[in-house]
């Protein structure tokens, strides 16, 4: 029995239009996020930078600490 192992599936991450698509999104949600704490919206900063973590998530790691906030 010839058991060949399938081959690995190449990460998301690494499809360039996807990473681009992702920094896309957490550039315009960091500025959301800069903008509501200016204004001084508690909900739409805490929103902003929801939506900016998890769109920074899925960047390379070495891109990450551009955008994310804890």
């Amino acid at each position: 029995m010839n058991e060949d192992k399938p081959e690995p599936q190449t990460p998301l991450i690494d499809n360039p239009a996807l990473t681009e698509y992702y920094r896309k999104w957490a550039k315009k949600w960091r500025d959301a996020r800069e903008t509501a704490r200016y204004d001084g919206d508690f909900y739409r900063y805490e929103q902003a930078r929801k939506e900016c973590n998890n769109y920074a998530s899925k960047l390379p790691e070495n891109e990450r600490q551009e955008f994310w906030q804890d």
